[in-house]
């Protein structure tokens, strides 16, 4: 009898662990993701220049670009790549345009329909995100899961310095990274809505994607 009594303490001890560590997980993600949400609802707007590399999956890299990006919320973004090679990627909230201009070519698809960029996290509203990622902290880094399998990403990790967005770092579903490093960084400037129009110009050509 003592036995059974004793392998049924233990199993409701070891229940009890399982719910107590559960609870603290989801009281650290809340956390995690209220603080997120309080540092991202404070941006309307930013502007910054940035520094990419690429990494492959052995983590050397690959491939190193530098350029300038501007967002606006809601769904409004600008990312320009300037170095080595000319690309700008453009979005007016309904609309994303990919602008190859050594290519002389641009490319239009509907924003639903892409998978959710790195853009997208900054400019989507702030509570949306707790909904659509697992959200914790690591290192002085937000880390950002989707809660669905993502063609577009693995997990997504956001760096703050005073309120600033410092850094982005995306691992893909083939677990290559890509790190964007930020600087020359304005928090809520006011932008011209022409930088997320786009008119091809002429001679290049359109594609749908």
């Amino acid at each position: 009898m003592n036995n059974i009594i004793s392998k049924v303490n233990t199993s409701l001890v070891k229940l009890s662990l399982y719910v107590f560590c559960l609870f603290f997980q989801n009281v650290f993600a809340d956390s995690s993701a209220n603080n997120l949400e309080k540092l991202l609802a404070n941006y309307h707007s930013y502007q910054a220049s940035f520094s990419q590399i690429n990494y492959n999956n052995k983590n050397k890299a690959a491939q190193r670009s530098q350029g300038l990006v501007y967002l606006a919320k809601p769904g409004k973004f600008r990312w320009e790549i300037l170095k080595p090679y000319q690309q700008t990627v453009i979005a007016n909230g309904d609309t994303v345009w990919i602008y190859d201009v050594d290519l002389a070519q641009a490319t239009r698809q509907s924003l639903s329909k892409r998978g959710f960029n790195a853009a997208q996290l900054l400019t989507e509203p702030a509570t949306e995100l707790s909904k659509k990622f697992t959200i914790s902290e690591e290192d002085g880094w937000f880390k950002l899961t989707p809660n669905k399998t993502d063609k577009g990403f693995k997990a997504a990790f956001l760096k703050f310095q005073n309120n600033q967005l410092v850094a982005l770092k995306i691992i893909n579903q083939l677990n290559q990274t890509n790190l964007f490093t930020f600087s020359q960084i304005q928090i809520n400037p006011k932008l011209n809505t022409g930088l997320f129009n786009f008119k091809a110009p002429a001679g290049v050509k359109v594609l749908k994607g």
